[in-house]
């Protein structure tokens, strides 16, 4: 199998804007932690942030580029330059891919044109407005920069995105789907409805601070601490890495993505997933026991992860745990976010390779709960064969990635602790994936759970298109944008289709749980009779829950900071209706979002599709979904599209042809191949154009259509049975 290689990086953080300041930061043990910078925090309960420091975009983009990016853009932007100029990959365009997430995206875009809608009315939001708020814009940016025309993703798994792009990279190299890859995230969501947000969650510390507000594994934590920025690593494939000299950093020798399916932002209590990604990732990367190992933990310095990334540690590693060096980042950079897994990533490779493991600061009063060795107050110079981060995103998906020295690489020690510079032979990783075998299985779909403006479940979805029904009408649910048509799901009512009584939610997790329950009705599946270790969901949607975000921006400037929603407001991140589905079903397999505008459903598709024919998942739950809101419309209508805007949901169950046979299930279609390199186009179809759902819609309709020719859709060839 195909070893990668880091061979590039970059970030921009509290705590540095180059990698260098970055390293001279974390090694000395200088926070970047501060009073907030940039609004007035007189009504907030929480008034420090890590905040980027001293960045000027005018040195990586020119002015127009500068106008027309969201903060966060810009951020992945500078990261990304500083990475390839330092990995310099020339790759074939074909072969050279960008996987670069966000938790949350363009929020302070989002803020500033709801308020000029709820002021001044649709026709004075931006043109500008969606391409600087979604989600995909950093890593579609990054690729138009560096001409990347391979595979593309932005995954969205809150703070556990950019481990998960560098995990995913991983697979798609190894698999022989990229040469390079452009790696990371993104994030700058210090903004006055974040900040309310996440304080109405009881999430951000208050102890106002910056010494003391960030202190993982302290018994006084009461919260962590926000913070910015984005790191970007260049992975490439380790043989064309040697070839043509380049710099190794490190190899990538495992990597694992969980999900806890336990609850919409509070860990498992017993850090099952969180344990199982470590437990998995270290045996893919041969760790031994008796192997010198550093973890750069989640540690985010609230009272409940701290704890139970703990006993996940402990229980992954037995009594090893106690031998093994651990320390947070976030105790000097806070919470980077969606860019946090790879900036702690980047810490990780440079432990592995200086021989230098950064501290945590600010640790004075041991939890009796938190008794491990986290590297209190100083570094340690120490060699480690293996490093690692851990990562764990609001809604319960759980990522780990490890690096291991390749062979012949030196630990080289900068004058940094010890005053001298020395070098000798890094332990090199062993070469044994017993977790990743890279098999090639089959893939077959064997549901389909449509929800659409002309029918709702296979039956009357099919119906709908032999009937040639139109759902292109008159707005009824929502109105005043000014379009004269919308494909709305007017007949759909979600409480036909939940399993348990829910208090709030947004119309993407309504559409998402429906559409869940049809698939495994279609496909003649009980869901309890499932290894839910074995079972994943990908969901893809181009702009996610903007009613939710919507909703909570609302209430903050209508009513003040106080009155931010919680529950609203933690249903507003584009993972929530993943994270709501895996907890509703018990999906504790890979589970993962997907923001790439059209392509959304067809990118959701492709990674189910993979993650089955690699031996990690037997049963995917793949699609995607989309709701219309008033943000979305008002900025269409700035430019009334000659499409129809439409709202929607299709999930289609895929599983190994293998498990499909041993239950006697109908199959539907085979998934032949999946092809992103050009551009996905959605059909005109009868219930319009349903944005992130619409390639999983046509697919279904296609799937429908009869006899056993290949079809392709979006990318995405299936061959009917």
């Amino acid at each position: 199998m195909k070893r990668v290689a880091i061979t590039g990086m970059g970030i921009l953080s509290p705590t540095g804007n180059d990698i260098p300041s970055y390293w001279d930061h974390l090694t000395h043990g200088r926070s970047g932690i501060d009073f907030i910078q940039g609004f007035d925090t007189e009504p907030f309960k929480v008034k420090v942030a890590a905040q980027v420091k001293g960045f000027d975009p005018l040195a990586y983009m020119d002015k127009a580029e500068v106008r027309r990016s969201d903060l966060y853009t810009q951020y992945a932007l500078a990261a990304a330059a500083q990475a390839m100029a330092d990995s310099n990959p020339q790759a074939d365009p074909d072969r050279f891919g960008v996987y670069v997430g966000s938790g949350i995206g363009g929020i302070q875009t989002f803020m500033d044109q709801a308020q000029r809608l709820l002021e001044k009315g649709p026709g004075k939001v931006s043109p500008f407005f969606i391409p600087m708020l979604i989600g995909n814009m950093a890593a579609g940016s990054i690729a138009i920069r560096y001409r990347a025309q391979g595979p593309n993703l932005s995954v969205v798994t809150a703070c556990a995105t950019s481990t998960h792009a560098i995990g995913e990279a991983l697979r798609a190299i190894q698999g022989g789907h990229a040469d390079v890859i452009i790696a990371g995230g993104a994030e700058a969501a210090i903004s006055p409805i974040s900040i309310a947000g996440f304080t109405s969650c009881m999430a951000l510390s208050t102890r106002n601070d910056p010494a003391s507000a960030s202190i993982p594994f302290d018994v006084r934590r009461d919260g962590f601490v926000m913070g910015e920025g984005a790191a970007m690593l260049v992975l490439e494939e380790y043989g064309r890495a040697r070839a043509r000299g380049a710099t190794i950093y490190a190899l990538i020798s495992g990597y694992a993505n969980t999900c806890d399916a336990y609850h919409i932002t509070a860990p498992h209590p017993e850090g099952a997933g969180a344990a199982a990604a470590l437990s998995l990732a270290l045996r893919e990367a041969g760790h031994a026991p008796g192997d010198a190992l550093y973890i750069n933990a989640h540690g985010t310095s609230t009272p409940l992860n701290d704890r139970v990334e703990t006993m996940a540690i402990k229980h992954a590693l037995g009594q090893a745990a106690y031998g093994a060096l651990i320390s947070s980042s976030k105790s000097m950079t806070g919470h980077m976010l969606g860019a946090a897994g790879a900036a702690e990533a980047i810490a990780a490779i440079l432990a592995l390779r200086t021989g230098i493991v950064p501290p945590t600061i600010g640790l004075e009063q041991s939890d009796p709960e938190c008794d491990l060795d986290y590297v209190i107050g100083e570094a340690r110079e120490i060699v480690v064969r293996y490093a690692t981060t851990i990562s764990a995103g609001v809604g319960g998906s759980n990522a780990c990635v490890v690096f291991g020295a390749a062979p012949g690489e030196e630990v080289v020690r900068p004058t940094l602790l010890s005053g001298t510079v020395a070098t000798e032979n890094a332990p090199e990783a062993r070469q044994a994936c017993p977790a990743y075998q890279g098999v090639n299985r089959r893939t077959v779909i064997t549901g389909l759970g449509p929800i659409s403006a002309i029918g709702i479940g296979r039956e009357d979805f099919a119906a709908g298109l032999r009937e040639g029904r139109e759902g292109r009408r008159a707005p009824e649910r929502l109105v005043g944008h000014g379009l004269p048509l919308l494909a709305e799901c007017l007949d759909f009512v979600v409480e036909d289709y939940l399993e348990s009584e829910k208090t709030y939610l947004d119309r993407c997790s309504e559409l998402t749980l429906a559409a869940c329950a049809l698939a495994w009705q279609d496909a003649g599946i009980d869901w309890r009779e499932l290894d839910h270790t074995r079972v994943g969901l990908c969901l893809g949607t181009a702009y996610g829950c903007l009613d939710s975000l919507e909703n909570m921006t609302a209430r903050v400037q209508k009513k003040g900071v106080r009155f931010g929603s919680p529950v609203i407001f933690t249903h507003s991140f584009a993972n929530s209706p993943t994270s709501l589905t895996a907890v509703e079903y018990k999906l504790e397999g890979p589970t993962s979002t997907f923001c790439v505008g059209e392509a959304s459903a067809a990118s959701a598709l492709d990674f189910a599709a993979r993650i089955i024919s690699d031996g990690r998942a037997e049963v995917v739950l793949a699609g995607g979904v989309e709701a219309l809101s008033l943000p979305l419309l008002g900025y269409l209508g700035l430019e009334p599209p000659e499409w129809v805007p439409g709202e929607g949901a299709c999930l289609l169950v895929l599983e190994s042809e293998e498990h499909a046979g041993a239950r006697g299930a109908t199959v539907l279609a085979e998934v032949m191949e999946v092809d992103l390199r050009g551009e996905v186009r959605a059909s005109a179809a009868a219930y319009g154009h349903t944005f992130g759902a619409s390639v999983a819609l046509d697919l279904a309709a296609a799937v429908l259509g009869g006899g056993e020719e290949e079809v392709v859709v979006g990318g995405v060839t299936v061959r009917r049975r």
